[in-house]
């Protein structure tokens, strides 16, 4: 077991409480906005994940009790709880976080309340890269008293955050190299050559900004001018079936969003009453929020084109003979970028 109290989540000097939390070794952050800037049910949240087996069989308790998912699939956005209200985290790994049921299979973690809080707390985080990108800043205000003779205790909490993001991937240095992993042909069991080789420049071999035919195989290999004309289509080395190094296919990393842009803001209280020595009480109530407008990724495709298409160049209609048709990848960056809004909100009482 894990215990996180509040003066260890500030000294990691983290500006959320969930990213202090992944930084345990034994959790892995695959599912914040930087890991997660599609269009997922998860978009814009931080969803704890212990030992990399899914959020979903990590189960996220506040005061001990079961939060409402965040998410059609389950699990609890950390975002919900105001960090000024969190006076520590227990995570629990191992055989005995089961006992709790199939979303425990990987652990447990309990979110501690300060509901002994008297008086007002608050903290202003920001922070930028050093590319002039992702500003973001968190402000997150607390505050409890005493009533009814100290039989009674509330405290209210509120956060407010904001992200810019940064938009593309092509915006780093890496991005634009288009680094990725690749089979090495050189690789068999036992001969001590590495089975994958990370390399620059990695490209499909199966599509490109024209469209390039795959079969019949005595067209493949040619693709098509920005004006249809067909001109040869130029392999790369290290070449597998849907990928190459270098040559004319597009990039295996395209222009995706590299963190998304996030607003949030979340509300909480707890109340606690003592009615007798013996009898306590409580009522909770939370709100959350998260927005996050996203530009979508321009797609792929694999389009099969008849041989009586009337724009189908004579030369291409001649080489295909009896052929009815051919099968062309493509890549359709010259359609328009949709967007994408989640708007997630969360409440319980």
């Amino acid at each position: 077991m894990i215990v996180l109290d509040r003066d260890d989540l500030e000294r990691m000097g983290r500006d959320d409480v969930a990213s202090a939390i992944n930084d345990i070794p034994a959790m892995k952050a695959s599912v914040t906005p930087e890991s997660s800037p599609g269009s997922s049910a998860t978009l814009g949240g931080n969803f704890l994940d212990l030992r990399g087996v899914g959020y979903t069989r990590t189960l996220t308790l506040i005061e001990g009790q079961r939060y409402v998912p965040s998410s059609i699939s389950g699990g609890v956005n950390m975002y919900v709880v105001p960090q000024a209200l969190i006076s520590g985290v227990d995570v629990v790994t191992g055989g005995a976080s089961a006992a709790y049921g199939s979303d425990a299979v990987a652990g447990v973690v309990n979110v501690r309340l300060d509901d002994k809080l008297v008086g007002v707390r608050g903290s202003v985080q920001g922070s930028i890269t050093g590319h002039n990108d992702n500003r973001r800043y968190t402000v997150s205000m607390g505050g409890g008293m005493k009533f009814a003779d100290d039989r009674g205790h509330i405290i209210l909490g509120f956060d407010k955050s904001e992200r810019s993001g940064i938009p593309l991937i092509s915006d780093r240095d890496w991005g634009r190299r288009a680094a990725y992993s690749i089979p090495n042909p050189a690789y068999a069991s036992g001969n001590g050559e590495p089975q994958y080789l990370f390399v620059d420049d990695v490209r499909s071999s199966i599509r490109s900004y024209g469209g390039v035919i795959n079969s019949p195989t005595k067209l493949a290999g040619t693709q098509f001018a920005p004006d249809g004309t067909p001109i040869p289509f130029a392999y790369g080395d290290l070449r597998t079936s849907s990928l190459m190094r270098g040559g004319d296919g597009t990039p295996t990393v395209g222009d995706a969003v590299l963190v998304s842009p996030v607003k949030r803001v979340s509300m909480m209280s707890r109340m606690t009453f003592d009615f007798s020595p013996r009898v306590t009480g409580y009522l909770q109530a939370s709100y959350a929020r998260t927005e996050v407008v996203n530009d979508s990724i321009t797609g792929n495709d694999s389009i099969t084109i008849r041989r009586d298409n009337a724009y189908l160049p004579e030369s291409i209609r001649t080489a295909l003979g009896t052929t009815a048709s051919f099968a062309m990848g493509r890549s359709l960056n010259d359609y328009a970028r949709g967007t994408i809004e989640n708007d997630t909100k969360t409440w319980q009482v």
